[in-house]
């Protein structure tokens, strides 16, 4: 359980206005998962159309949706995580991550609800998957995304992520891929 406070703008701490409890679970259960695909929609959703405003692209945000909900048993066995990230009023974000080679874990699909950001859940998130890589052995982490994803870069390298090359287990972006980015955590 991970008890954040919401900064008051122009008097440092809210005095016990705005004080959130955000729960993040490893999503097992069907309740879980339901919320999860709900948020991996929403998420979908988000990218297609910021793609569109940024780089003028048309994506099919189904096709894509039945890929991720396709390929999420990987991220659901004994060497992925999908995690759910729960506060009071409901879901407010998910994190995926699987062992792509040897030790070698990837992040995909980190998304918080815009209603719930600015109170640390991303940040509780990389935390989290960091702790469970950690436990799983991997030596390092790896992830991709897009270029307008400019807060979440800027959340990754405050974890410790650092730009790296393409790696071949990227995902394949297809007229995307020179938007993409990617980036690396070297476990202790």
């Amino acid at each position: 359980v991970v008890r954040e406070e919401k900064l008051c703008p122009f008097s440092g701490r809210c005095s016990g206005i705005g004080t959130y409890m955000t729960t993040i679970v490893r999503a097992i259960n069907a309740g879980d998962l339901a919320a999860v695909r709900d948020l991996l929609g929403e998420y979908l959703a988000w990218v297609v159309a910021e793609a569109k405003i940024h780089y003028g692209m048309e994506l099919d945000g189904q096709a894509a949706l039945e890929y991720s909900l396709g390929d999420i048993e990987t991220y659901l066995s004994s060497r992925g995580r999908v995690f759910l990230a729960q506060e009071d009023e409901g879901p407010a974000g998910i994190a995926f991550m699987r062992e792509i080679r040897a030790n070698v874990g990837e992040i995909k699909r980190m998304y918080v609800r815009p209603a719930y950001r600015g109170r640390k859940i991303g940040q509780g998130l990389i935390k989290r998957l960091i702790e469970d890589a950690g436990d799983l052995g991997f030596s390092a982490l790896l992830l991709d995304s897009t270029q307008f994803m400019a807060s979440a870069h800027a959340l990754y390298r405050a974890a410790g992520f650092t730009d790296t090359d393409a790696y071949p287990e990227a995902e394949d972006h297809g007229a995307l891929t020179e938007f993409v980015i990617h980036m690396k955590y070297e476990l202790p």
